[in-house]
């Protein structure tokens, strides 16, 4: 059987070849490697940076809905004050306190860069631990709590505007409607607003329920702006702690 038969110089030179080989697979898995590292880093940048858009135009819109909030507030400290007291009674302040209490405002959040990035299953591409904890923070417990706040206030809103309606209604177009006082106004979007307040002002508020869907809607309102103002810290907080890991680069 015939045999190779390699010299010592040969041998020599077919390892010095195969380690040349496996040493340029090496480097070429290791260019590879660092490639990728690179893309997915520059792609969690990116990211970042529209996540900084997304809780900027969220911090705007939170920062506005608490203003409306307040109005609330203050409508329901309003009204509690005119039910016991008649010296302020007049149909223009119930109409206005009632406008000022109706007006709906619910933070509608914005998270297209985050919700993108789950769904695609890449957060992991936002390296810092503590930023990815962050923002599930915010996005998993502080938007949800929100959200399920504000429905929980917008029924009991409901109960306090229906059991209004003995006391105030709208009236569509210009004319007198009995036993009641018109007044002129404009709602929250400035559009014409004419609420008929029933005669005698006296009697308000007719319905025995109102008082106590009128505490419970302050209550909630308060905490919505509480939770609301919250919120709001931990949007800057998270906007910090991108803001310096971005500078970082």
């Amino acid at each position: 059987m015939p045999t190779i038969s390699l010299s010592n110089q040969s041998s020599k030179w077919l390892i010095a070849e195969l380690a040349v080989v496996i040493l340029g697979i090496l480097i070429a898995l290791q260019v590879e490697e660092w490639r990728s590292n690179r893309a997915q880093q520059q792609e969690g940048i990116v990211a970042l940076q529209n996540i900084l858009d997304d809780l900027d135009e969220n911090e705007d819109s939170l920062r506005a809905n608490i203003s409306t909030w307040e109005r609330n507030l203050q409508a329901t400290e309003d009204l509690s004050s005119l039910i016991h007291s008649n010296n302020q009674r007049t149909a223009r302040v119930i109409a206005e306190s009632f406008r000022d209490l109706m007006i709906s405002s619910r933070w509608r959040t914005s998270s297209p860069t985050y919700t993108g990035l789950i769904n695609s299953n890449r957060l992991h591409v936002i390296q810092s631990d503590s930023i990815r904890h962050s923002l599930y923070d915010y996005y998993e417990g502080s938007l949800p709590f929100m959200e399920g706040y504000q429905i929980a206030t917008a029924e009991v809103r409901s109960s306090v505007q229906e059991s209004s309606t003995s006391d105030s209604y709208n009236v569509v177009g210009d004319f007198e409607v009995e036993n009641t006082t018109v007044v002129k106004l404009k709602n929250g979007a400035g559009k014409d607003l004419n609420l008929a307040i029933r005669e005698p002002l006296s009697a308000f508020p007719r319905n025995p329920n109102f008082m106590s869907y009128l505490g419970r809607y302050g209550s909630r309102i308060s905490g919505l702006i509480v939770n609301g103002t919250r919120v709001v810290e931990d949007i800057q907080y998270l906007e910090k702690q991108i803001e310096d890991y971005l500078n970082s680069y």
